[in-house]
């Protein structure tokens, strides 16, 4: 069989499950900074309206700590991890059954071409020139699609710009804030 084909196809299906993680990663990213920054306006508000005692803007500055190490690290360290690779295997079969749903010329004729040929030669019942033939068939359909085109960032940047007010309002608050506790303390 010819080994290249097949790497070829692995590696488009690569490309496509790298962005998949890149886009959860950006997703990620934004919403662990959405809730970091919308937990820590609330907490300052409320601080601000109640003067709490030290104790308890020391309990709400570990929980504030808290929510922030577990944002990040299920929304950014985990996608990060599994983009590079290092937890979590690839499962291609998946993904390539993704692209045939997605492209009708392929259908599921990548998935199947893909477990002919991944399955143990020793125990099939087709030869190896009707394999590679039927996998030939597959790729040269396959070629000219860029799988990663079916990775929809739509949901990253709608998260993008409620980030993007989110921060603005943040900000806007801190400076008409700053301005009431300066006449406070004059």
């Amino acid at each position: 069989m010819n080994t290249n084909f097949y790497k070829e196809i692995i590696s488009k299906l690569e490309l496509l499950v790298k962005k998949e993680y890149f886009a959860l990663l950006l997703f990620g990213l934004f919403a662990a900074l959405i809730i970091t920054i919308g937990t820590f306006t609330v907490f300052s508000l409320v601080e601000m309206i109640a003067y709490f005692s030290s104790t308890i803007r020391t309990v709400l500055f570990f929980v504030l700590l808290i929510i922030s190490i577990g944002a990040i690290s299920y929304l950014i360290i985990l996608p990060l991890l599994k983009y590079f690779n290092v937890i979590g295997d690839r499962n291609y079969f998946y993904s390539a059954n993704k692209v045939g749903k997605y492209f009708p010329e392929i259908k599921d004729d990548l998935l199947n071409a893909m477990q002919l040929v991944s399955s143990d030669n020793t125990k099939t019942i087709y030869s190896p020139a009707l394999l590679d033939a039927a996998f030939k068939n597959v790729y040269e359909r396959a070629k000219p699609i860029r799988f990663e085109s079916i990775v929809d960032l739509g949901k990253v940047k709608k998260l993008a710009k409620y980030f993007v007010l989110l921060f603005a309002f943040c900000a806007l608050l801190f400076c008409l804030f700053q301005d009431c506790r300066q006449h406070q303390i004059d």
